[in-house]
């Protein structure tokens, strides 16, 4: 490679750097937004504003429990997207839909992501702040677990295991 193709790569790469930090400093700037209390930033000032610090945390865990099964293995968008475009496409040919596991891995990885945005749209919910967005997060975060509970719903009913006695 020339001097030139890399230095255009190392301009690319940090431009993709660059990128992250900004999204990271945005996310950062818009949940202490989101957090902040009598116009306080320091945790330490006030003991409430340490319980929603704890808030911050179970959101970013309950929304991750949400997130990374469906980086991963995307099984929500593989049921529903079916239904507007057509029964033979399928968003991901993941192992968790193949023959040869056993659906309750499927329906353990639906449950877990149930939960999860179930258990962030309550902690929003239960966040005392008046934000600007708050309802509309809370709309779209109710409907995603709507949309989960039915796919959920339909991968216990579909499947032929016992998991509620049917």
């Amino acid at each position: 490679m020339t001097t030139k193709r890399l230095r255009e790569l190392q301009k690319v790469i940090y431009g993709i750097i660059n990128v992250g930090n900004i999204i990271k400093c945005i996310l950062k700037n818009m949940l202490s937004k989101m957090f902040r209390r009598n116009g306080t930033e320091n945790p330490r000032i006030n003991s409430s504003i340490v319980n929603l610090s704890g808030q911050k945390i179970w959101l970013w865990i309950f929304g991750g429990m949400f997130v990374v099964p469906e980086v991963l293995w995307s099984p929500v968008l593989t049921y529903v997207l079916p239904f507007f475009l057509g029964s033979s496409y399928k968003f991901r040919n993941s192992f968790i839909f193949s023959s040869h596991t056993d659906p309750l891995i499927s329906t353990l990885i639906i449950l877990i992501q149930f939960i999860g945005v179930l258990f962030f749209t309550i902690t929003l919910y239960k966040n005392k702040e008046n934000l600007r967005y708050k309802y509309i997060i809370l709309s779209i975060f109710s409907l995603i677990s709507l949309i989960i509970f039915l796919v959920l719903f339909l991968q216990i009913s579909l499947n032929n295991s016992d998991l509620l006695g049917f």
